[in-house]
C-alpha cells in the first residue's frame, strides 16, 4: 500500500515514553496493511478505513499496558473489530443469524450487480462480517480459532460461515471467469 494516508504514522501517538513509543510504531508500520484491509472490509470506504485505522492504533496505544503479551495482530484485529463496530452501531446489536435465509439454500447465491466487474467488488457484494472473516482469514492469515475470538463468534460457526462465503464468492466469480 503506498501514497498518502496508507501508512501509520508516528504523530498520531502522544510523545511519552520515547522507546515504547518507537517499538510501538514499529508494530503499527508492520501492522497497518492488515488493520486497514479489514476496517475497510467492515465499513465499506478507504476514507472511512483510514480513519478507523488511525482510532484503532490510538486505542491500542493507550490499552498498551494491560497487552496480554499474546500474538499482536490478534490484539489488533480484535481493538479493529471494536472500532469498526462501534463506527457501524453494531456493538449492541444481536449476532446476525449464521444459517441460509431459506431452506432451500436459495439466499446462498450472491446478487451480481453488474457483469465483469473486478475481484474487489465481488467482494464488496457480501455482507460486511462475511467480508471480514474472508480477510481475516485468508488475507491476514488468522486461524479460524483468531478469527472468531475478534468476532465474537465460537469457531465452529465461524467456519459455516466462511465455507459458505467462499461457496459464493466462487459461484460469482466461475460465472464472470475469473
Amino acid at each position: 500500500m503506498s501514497g498518502p494516508g496508507n501508512r501509520f504514522e508516528l504523530r498520531w501517538l502522544p510523545d511519552d515514553l520515547p522507546a515504547t513509543r518507537a517499538a510501538f510504531a514499529a508494530l503499527a508500520e508492520a501492522s497497518f496493511p492488515a488493520v486497514f484491509r479489514q476496517a475497510h472490509a467492515l465499513l465499506g470506504t478507504a476514507a472511512e478505513a483510514e480513519e478507523a485505522t488511525r482510532d484503532v492504533f490510538r486505542e491500542a496505544w493507550k490499552a498498551l499496558p494491560g497487552y496480554d503479551g499474546g500474538k499482536p495482530g490478534v490484539w489488533l484485529a480484535v481493538l479493529t473489530h471494536r472500532v469498526c463496530a462501534d463506527r457501524l452501531g453494531l456493538a449492541r446489536k444481536p449476532v446476525p443469524d449464521l444459517e441460509p435465509a431459506s431452506p432451500d439454500g436459495e439466499d446462498d447465491e450472491l446478487r451480481v450487480r453488474e457483469p465483469d466487474k473486478p475481484l474487489g467488488d465481488h467482494l464488496e457484494s457480501l455482507p460486511p462480517l462475511e467480508r471480514e472473516i474472508l480477510i481475516l482469514r485468508l488475507v491476514n492469515g488468522l486461524t479460524t480459532k483468531e478469527a472468531a475470538r475478534v468476532t465474537g463468534f465460537e469457531a465452529g460457526p465461524l467456519g459455516q460461515v466462511l465455507a459458505r462465503s467462499l461457496r459464493r464468492l466462487r459461484s460469482q466469480l466461475l460465472r464472470h471467469g475469473l
